[in-house]
């Protein structure tokens, strides 16, 4: 106290007074794992229609988190359907999140297909084609389904998951040869499904 922590304080609460930088500070607490200051900052933010769209995606990655993912996918959702109204696109991680709630936990195979499609189409990661391959697969569309888990194999061939499912849908297309290839492939991967 002797040394000025007051006077530090002072600093500090006129540092972060405008909004790049209390959204700096936001990231910086965030990435220390110190939600709860993250959040009060974040709260302090008056929401603007230029800034909406960025504090309910901070809001979204704190809720997510702390495991508050149902929270979490809402800020994200409201974020996206602002990122619709403009040319920027909308965030891989978020959009994500959301396709792996949609998919896992609430079982919104429509909810998820537009996040997965979103991600394929503008991220095209592993496991936005698996995710996009497993909706695929389960609306029977298995030549589409196939056609995902294969350009998944293109970016990482070494999950198991991946093989099985490619493996199954080729047993639903009637490929049993094909089959038996990925489902030994996903044996090399090592998954324990495969035992």
């Amino acid at each position: 106290l002797q040394f000025g922590a007051f006077e530090f304080l002072e600093v500090t609460k006129k540092f972060i007074d405008n909004f790049e930088n209390k959204i700096l500070y936001v990231m910086e607490a965030f990435e220390k794992c110190k939600y709860e200051d993250a959040s009060t900052v974040l709260n302090e933010i008056t929401i603007d229609d230029e800034n909406e769209a960025t504090v309910r995606i901070l809001r979204g990655n704190i809720l997510y988190a702390t495991h508050h993912q149902w929270r979490a996918v809402c800020e994200y959702e409201i974020a996206y359907n602002l990122y619709l109204k403009t040319s920027t696109k909308f965030l891989h991680l978020p959009a994500l999140r959301c396709a792996q709630w949609y998919l896992h936990e609430i079982k919104n195979i429509t909810k998820a297909r537009r996040y997965f499609h979103y991600c394929c189409k503008n991220f095209a990661t592993f496991n936005s084609w698996n995710g996009f391959g497993v909706v695929n697969l389960m609306e029977a569309s298995y030549k589409r389904a196939e056609s995902c888990f294969l350009q998944a194999n293109q970016i990482y061939n070494n999950s198991g998951e991946n093989w099985l499912n490619l493996a199954l849908v080729n047993c639903k297309l009637g490929h049993f040869g094909i089959a038996l290839e990925c489902y030994m492939a996903a044996k090399s991967c090592g998954d324990a499904d495969t035992k």
